[in-house]
């Protein structure tokens, strides 16, 4: 009996310690790089006591953010005395206050934290390679921390901040053919000084960077997509007769007041609307009649090819989290269908989404893999690879006429750029804000998205204004003016 219990016992503490072997190997595997550079690792605050940290420089050179030694005087009470020392300590210095907040994020002793790419890339910031640590030990008998190179024109950066002005919103530019994120502003922010940051008194969303973790209704520039899916699901002819300016669909249950209204702007009458004059004049009219009658597996489809509902940051390989687009699942009523088709309803995007979207159109129908990290300290990064086709070559083609029909003549005419073809889209979203009517009902989002130029596409943008009006005569003209900052410069 005692030697049955004895080997019940042996293969119990055999099962108990193969299990464990094997959660440590699975943890190995998956998740050691997340729990090293995880911001809780006490590793890491060692560290941050006794490394240099590296410095964050733009694309041409300019340093964003640098780490320095000072000291400090500081008093403590020993037995009873209030006794007076100086002590050294390293602190992270932000040369551009606000300004980078979004992009680079902040390390905080005070408040054991880190954000964005302070965050992302804070043990290659703590450390280096062997040969620099020698010469770093030589060269100041200190140990420094990894430099890193970012995409971001600091010029660049700085115009799209004071373009914004004091609107809440996001500004992302990008190069359309690799991807490159050459600004990304987003409002409003903090100052990331350790001795200027203080979190409890700052409001609730001043933490988050809106370009890249707060989705917007799109409003029209979604049209780019429904106009996707109408060109490669044969709607592409399709023709609507605008007679009033309201597109309506009657409730299933024969009450008016719950059928689905959706009116052009002033409720303007178009007449006879085709595909291209319907996405010129931004008519919601159409765009609201072509949901209709797409049908839902198109409409849903088209979004999963946009990679709506997917992990973009993954799936492109940018180094930050970026929050999921969303669009509407499983079974759409009519309404919902024209809803989602004119940029409402249940879909949300990304600053970063929305300038992909442009960039797609601009590259030939492939969603450039973007990135902001170009090097670590001596060692080149890779971009993350050549992107993701979300769409034929002919229907990024017609789009780009599309989009240049409406900066020439269409809604998007305030973003024109001297001597430059430019393509664009304009966007007018409701909001909760909106929702509530009354005086509220005036504060739509404006939005803007496109590229330039129109032959060879170098830059791509998204605008988004929070409350600001329409995006035609609000985030157009903030767009043509970092365009042409940008291709004068």
């Amino acid at each position: 009996m005692n030697n049955k219990r004895a080997v019940y016992l042996l293969v119990i503490f055999s099962f108990m310690f193969l299990t464990l072997i094997g959660y440590i190997t699975y943890l190995e595997i998956f998740y050691a790089d997340e729990y090293t550079k995880s911001a809780y690792n006490p590793r890491y605050y060692e560290l941050d006591r006794t490394v240099i940290r590296g410095s964050i420089y733009d694309r041409n050179g300019v340093e964003l953010a640098y780490s320095e030694k000072i000291s400090e005087e500081v008093t403590e009470t020993v037995d009873g005395k209030d006794v007076h020392k100086t002590i050294e300590k390293i602190v992270r210095r932000y040369p551009f206050d606000n300004l980078y907040a979004h992009v680079i994020g902040y390390v905080s002793p005070d408040y054991s934290s880190r954000t964005l790419v302070e965050n992302k890339f804070n043990s290659e910031l703590l450390e280096s390679d062997a040969f620099s640590k020698i010469a770093d030990q030589l060269k100041t008998g200190e140990k420094r921390g990894s430099d890193i190179y970012l995409t971001i024109d600091h010029e660049l950066q700085q115009y799209a901040y004071e373009a914004m002005g004091n609107h809440k919103g996001a500004v992302v530019v990008m190069n359309p053919k690799n991807g490159e994120i050459l600004a990304m502003v987003s409002k409003p922010d903090f100052n990331p000084n350790y001795d200027k940051l203080s979190l409890d008194t700052l409001e609730d969303t001043a933490l988050f960077s809106r370009a890249i973790q707060m989705p917007y209704p799109p409003g029209s520039t979604y049209k780019i997509v429904t106009s996707a899916c109408a060109i490669e699901n044969g709607f592409e002819d399709e023709v609507y007769n605008d007679n009033n300016g309201v597109y309506v669909i009657e409730s299933s249950d024969g009450n008016d007041a719950n059928s689905y209204k959706c009116q052009n702007v002033n409720k303007y009458a178009y007449g006879s609307t085709n595909l291209q004059k319907g996405f010129q004049v931004s008519s919601n009219v159409y765009f609201s009649y072509l949901g209709d009658i797409l049908g839902t597996s198109p409409i849903q489809n088209t979004a999963k090819k946009f990679l709506l509902g997917k992990d973009i940051g993954k799936t492109l390989g940018f180094e930050l989290p970026i929050a999921k687009s969303s669009f509407q699942s499983g079974n759409m009523t009519r309404a919902e269908r024209a809803m989602s088709s004119i940029g409402q309803g249940k879909t949300e995007m990304t600053p970063m989404h929305m300038a992909l979207v442009a960039s797609a159109v601009a590259n030939d129908g492939v969603m450039p893999c973007a990135h902001m990290v170009t090097a670590i300290g001596k060692s080149d990064v890779s971009n993350g690879g050549e992107g993701q086709r979300v769409m034929k070559s002919s229907t990024a083609q017609q789009l780009k006429e599309m989009m240049l029909s409406v900066v020439e003549s269409g809604t998007g005419t305030a973003a024109r750029v001297n001597g430059i073809k430019v393509c664009g889209k304009t966007g007018t979203s409701e909001n909760s804000v909106t929702a509530k009517g009354g005086a509220d009902s005036s504060k739509t989002h404006a939005l803007f998205v496109g590229f330039a130029p129109y032959d060879d596409p170098e830059i791509a943008i998204c605008v988004v204004l929070e409350h600001a009006g329409f995006g035609g005569s609000v985030a157009a003209p903030v767009a043509g003016k970092i365009m042409t900052n940008y291709f004068e410069n």
